[in-house]
């Protein structure tokens, strides 16, 4: 059973801060990859057994650890990310574009698109754009609100590919997917995945502590150890 506290992980018994568990990750990464770059250095290696079961054993946990987020996100969640940021960027460029070139040419057609979008707040653009696409739906479906005046800008906005039916149905579709209630998580629940969290980092300390170990008793090069993470430099002492 994984337990954990603000300061420390305990699993079967044994427990880890949370600092060194933060770093367990990166310490195999980069013994994986330094161990198989000089020749000399895994050789020494496989004379203490290390082989390739050893490294993809390694490997495979950190794919493992991969596939358990510390934050769980709801299904679907980087996708709404996504669009959220396609809809701000459309609405930084096009709606403002949009504004420049109705303000003065047609202030009429200016005033039924922009009156009142004024929103503020993290999520603004969406709400903005999702009142500019529904006012401009109004005017292409409703003829008497479709003046001289509002198809002639509306027009000018067509020309210059500020907008264009394409785009419209391609922006709107951002809107349904980060409006989209999310489907049941499928993911397991949060103690599951923390428990299971907790024992892939055991399972990599357990593997560094092992080759970390051996590494430091047969590898004669400091360098090779400084490499690997095991050693660092001394700092040249030069006497005045």
């Amino acid at each position: 059973m994984a337990k954990s506290s603000k300061e420390q992980l305990v699993y079967e018994g044994k427990s880890m801060s949370l600092r060194k568990a933060e770093y367990i990750p990166e310490r195999v990464f980069r013994f994986l990859n330094m161990a198989v770059r000089y020749p000399t250095l895994l050789a020494q290696l496989r004379e203490a057994g290390y082989r390739e079961e050893e490294h993809q054993e390694a490997w495979k946990l950190l794919g493992a650890l991969a596939a358990y987020p510390t934050e769980q996100k709801i299904a679907q969640q980087e996708d709404r990310d996504e669009f959220l940021a396609r809809l701000q960027e459309w609405n930084k460029k096009k709606l403002v574009l949009a504004k420049t070139t109705l303000k003065r040419r047609y202030p009429i057609l200016y005033n039924f698109l922009f009156e009142s979008m004024e929103s503020k707040g993290k999520f603004a653009h969406v709400i903005e754009t999702r009142m500019f696409l529904a006012r401009i739906q109004t005017l292409e479906k409703d003829p008497s609100s479709n003046t001289e005046d509002s198809k002639a800008g509306l027009k000018l906005l067509y020309d210059r590919k500020i907008i264009s039916k394409d785009s419209l149905k391609e922006v709107q579709g951002w809107i349904d997917i980060v409006e989209t209630f999310p489907e049941s998580p499928t993911q397991r629940s949060e103690s599951d995945t923390t428990q299971e969290r907790t024992r892939i980092l055991f399972e990599l300390d357990a593997w560094m502590e092992e080759w970390s170990q051996t590494a430091k008793i047969v590898v004669t090069n400091r360098n090779h150890l400084i490499s690997l993470g095991l050693a660092t430099r001394r700092k040249n002492m030069t006497k005045t």
